[in-house]
């Protein structure tokens, strides 16, 4: 396949050059999607009356992983390349989205991607949006550790909610939960989805909350963040760093 790397492998069963091709097939479809796609890795394996196919795809900034699992080989084949597919779509969605964060320049505020302006708002009449950092870095249930761990890196961040494609956080990801898992085996990083990893019970707050309930909050209970959260969807996250630029900004 040209320009791509492809490696595939049996467990517990027979090779099968028919399988292979119809992977071969799914894979250069994906391939379309990013041509920085170089290598693809795929196991083929059987669990009892489960057909598996784990693919794992590597490439510059690309390390996603996706797993099919049904009765039939050629049907999980196609599973893990939907699944793939849409990653890849979110990636480009988020490059997108990311691209004019990502050329600016943030020297001395390593909040979650955004600029901040110093605050006006009379000192009583300060609200969560007045502090927050709007539209923060996401991620997906579906996304890998790996791309977690590098998005973190990149930001210097280290909170990053999780939220579904409409946008509703499902789960947050720190960068303490990060630490709870070796990191040693950088494959181990790509298989290991977010949604087995992250917080599921977790604390909001409106941006029109007052930031003395939203001190109190994250006081009393050690939150290191909160996500913020209008009619059900993210706006923003208000995190310890915002307090500390506030009270910076204002002595």
């Amino acid at each position: 396949m040209s320009n791509l790397e492809v490696r595939m492998s049996f467990k517990n069963l027979k090779a099968s050059k028919a399988i292979e091709q119809y992977m071969e097939d799914k894979l250069g479809k994906l391939k379309k999607l990013n041509h920085l796609i170089q290598d693809a890795h795929c196991l083929f394996r059987t669990d009892k009356f489960y057909h598996i196919v784990d693919v794992t795809l590597l490439g510059k900034n690309i390390k996603l992983y996706g797993e099919g699992v049904s009765d039939d080989m050629y049907a999980s084949i196609d599973l893990v390349t939907q699944k793939l597919k849409k990653q890849l779509n979110r990636m480009k969605e988020r490059i997108s989205n990311w691209g004019q964060v990502s050329k600016r320049s943030i020297p001395n505020d390593k909040t979650n991607g955004n600029f901040h302006e110093k605050i006006k708002v009379p000192k009583e009449n300060i609200r969560v949006k007045n502090l927050m950092s709007p539209k923060p870095f996401t991620v997906y249930t579906d996304d890998n550790l790996q791309f977690a761990q590098d998005l973190m890196n990149w930001r210097y961040i280290r909170h990053i909610p999780v939220v579904n494609d409409s946008n509703e956080v499902v789960g947050l990801l720190t960068h303490r939960d990060l630490l709870k898992f070796s990191f040693s085996a950088r494959d181990t990083q790509v298989s290991i989805p977010i949604h087995e990893v992250m917080q599921k019970d977790i604390q909001t707050i409106a941006p029109g909350a007052s930031i003395q309930i939203a001190a109190d909050l994250m006081l009393g209970n050690k939150f290191g963040c909160l996500p913020v959260v209008k009619k059900g969807k993210l706006v923003g996250i208000l995190t310890e760093a915002d307090f500390v630029r506030y009270v910076s900004d204002h002595t």
